[in-house]
């Protein structure tokens, strides 16, 4: 009925009624943390061509230019949002197509810019062959 110390600072809390009981883990926050991120399942592969923004907002500024090479993790565009502001970057290496400008207004989840990858050179082409 109570909460009971166990090792290493756990708690577990035991419930009981009508001839059933239960004792469950009262866990701190980081390990809630640890079995959030364990539990996150990723994919392998590309990423994503399409930047979007995370919530509705303004793009206050513009990194790049329209046609310009870019690589991955490179800033594009800042949107702020309730007064703070989001660097979106790209998530891989391409040319950057841009579909916004400063002071725009945008949508939650709104494609702001596109990263079309590198064409495969010539080389790498008859690498295969």
């Amino acid at each position: 009925m109570g909460p009971h110390g166990g090792l290493g600072g756990e708690r577990t809390v035991h419930l009981g009624d009508a001839g059933w009981s239960a004792a469950l883990p009262v866990l701190g926050r980081a390990e809630r943390l640890e079995r959030l991120r364990a539990a996150v399942h990723r994919h392998e592969g590309e990423a994503a061509p399409e930047v979007r923004t995370p919530m509705p907002g303004t793009v206050v500024s513009v990194a790049v230019d329209h046609g310009q090479a870019v690589e991955a993790g490179q800033p594009l565009v800042s949107v702020e949002a309730m007064k703070m502001e989001h660097q979106l970057v790209a998530a891989l290496a391409g040319t950057v197509a841009l579909h916004v400008t400063p002071g725009a207004l945008v949508k939650a989840d709104q494609v702001v810019a596109t990263v079309t990858p590198h064409e495969a050179t010539p080389r790498d082409a008859h690498e295969g062959a």
